[in-house]
């Protein structure tokens, strides 16, 4: 088992785990460093162990919005402590990944863009729910490797043209659990493709998966 002391350290892009006592203010790991994101910075506020596990669940598959609204002050809470750090700035826009119309007419709900309005309120920052969309089925993706996941989600984002505004170039994509960052990825890709032009892409996430056995060292 690898030992993880609970302010991990974590790639400053993605959000992967990079090592225990390594202290680096813009640190890289090695999958961003051979083939860079399009995300500046990833800002994921917990680990997806117990109990944020068991929270996460009851909000996205029960729709207990007590529990998401406590897991939206969490990640609000991070974003704060990175723009006091100095390590992002305020983004002009924030974008939630969108859900398929099966998997919304079966939930009910959206769990991002519950977190985007959130976060919307709490930051004072707008929310744009009509710019993107998702076509398609995609089977979950839980049991998936990185490469199946980037596979399964090319071309899956359309962005409405009528919905870009090119006065803002600095957005933030808001998601729930971060694993691979496949969805983030293929939906910063379809982005920069409809604003043709500058871009800078935040990707904020309530919490982020760990390998296989990671355990953490209270």
């Amino acid at each position: 088992m690898n030992d993880i002391p609970w302010n991990i350290n974590a790639c400053i892009t993605c959000a992967e785990y990079v090592g225990p006592y390594v202290f680096e203010e813009d640190m890289v790991c090695a999958n961003c460093q051979q083939k860079p994101p399009l995300c500046k910075t990833t800002i994921c506020a917990l680990n997806y162990l117990a109990p944020i596990d068991g929270l996460m669940n009851k909000f996205k598959h029960e729709r207990n919005l007590a529990a998401g609204r406590l897991l939206t002050g969490c990640l609000c809470q991070a974003v704060m402590e990175a723009i006091m750090q100095g390590r992002i700035t305020m983004p002009q826009l924030l974008i939630p990944v969108p859900l398929n119309s099966l998997r919304l007419r079966k939930r009910g709900f959206n769990q991002a863009q519950f977190i985007a309005k959130g976060l919307s309120h709490l930051l004072n920052v707008n929310v744009n729910t009509r710019l993107c969309k998702r076509k398609g089925y995609q089977v979950p993706q839980q049991s998936q490797t990185r490469w199946q996941r980037q596979s399964s989600l090319r071309g899956v984002f359309q962005v409405k043209k009528s919905e870009v505004n090119r006065g803002t170039n600095h957005i933030a994509i808001i998601d729930d659990v971060m694993t691979t960052g496949a969805t983030t990825q293929a939906l910063s890709q379809s982005l920069v493709k409809a604003w043709n032009g500058p871009l800078e892409i935040q990707v904020w996430c309530i919490a982020r998966t760990q390998s296989f056995n990671t355990k953490l060292d209270w």
